[in-house]
């Protein structure tokens, strides 16, 4: 955590009664982390950069490249250890918030996470976040791989070889500009999966009120389960989308989202 170990874990000293605001990054290559804080709730109040109403939990999870702002009271004097549980894995990594006037004491055993857990679907976006207007395009994204041979694919497709066919083009997602698009990510494989588009933030549907659906540029995929992004086509060029998980996207799992000028060229496909 912060690049000290948990032999030597980071320590941040506060003030009773300090209030604080930390941003959890994930940057590991394909480790999801479960968050939690000995003794303290947290809330949530942003997402990738972006406002959420805020939500108070025990833990979060934060899945590889994500960012999750939370707000935290220290209301006594005290020594509190920062847990972050590798998910599908029993490791962790340590860090500790301790009052000025109390000893570092660190606990170095996995918690059990009781209590609330936050994650994407729990969260819903300070303002409403929708473009007013219809969907203009939607494409099904289909998520599938095999664990023992390590193979990763969207659409059936392995990147950057073109898909078998008349129409190797297809291996793009093409767009238009000023386009509101939706792309569903079907997930078939044995594994969640961290997916990013680059170039936007997108709006995560599925809420109880997608009038306020949180505004992301990551959000995971449950393995069997169905994710719906919205974004507005405002950024031309190609842009990856991908897994996050870098070694699923070592192998292929990525089908960039492309601009395109001619509307003819879309029907053609």
């Amino acid at each position: 955590m912060n690049g000290q170990p948990n032999s030597k874990p980071w320590t941040l000293t506060v003030k009773k009664g300090s209030r604080l605001r930390l941003r959890l990054i994930n940057s590991s290559g394909s480790t999801f982390f479960r968050i939690s804080i000995d003794g303290l709730k947290f809330s949530v109040i942003e997402v990738d950069g972006n406002r959420v109403k805020p939500i108070e939990g025990q833990n979060v999870i934060v899945p590889t490249s994500a960012r999750y702002d939370v707000l935290v009271d220290v209301p006594d004097s005290g020594s509190y250890t920062i847990h972050a549980a590798a998910l599908g894995d029993d490791k962790q990594c340590l860090g500790v918030i301790h009052t000025d006037d109390a000893q570092v004491t660190v606990n170095d055993k996995r918690p059990t996470f009781d209590g609330v857990t936050v994650d994407f679907r729990s969260l819903q976006a300070l303002n409403p976040s929708g473009f007013g207007r219809k969907v203009d395009r939607v494409y099904d994204v289909l998520l599938s791989g095999k664990m023992k041979k390590y193979e990763w694919m969207m659409n059936n497709h392995y990147w950057p070889e073109p898909f078998a066919g008349p129409h190797p083009e297809k291996t793009y997602l093409d767009i238009q500009q000023g386009e509101v698009v939706q792309l569903r990510m079907i997930n078939r494989s044995p594994m969640s999966h961290p997916m990013h588009l680059h170039g936007h933030t997108f709006r995560v549907l599925g809420s109880a009120d997608d009038d306020f659906a949180p505004i992301m540029d990551t959000v995971w995929v449950p393995k069997g389960e169905t994710v719906t992004i919205e974004f507005l086509a405002n950024n031309p060029g190609m842009w990856a989308y991908h897994c996050h998980n870098i070694w699923h996207l070592a192998v292929g799992m990525m089908q960039p989202v492309r601009y395109v000028v001619d509307e003819r060229e879309l029907l053609r496909q």
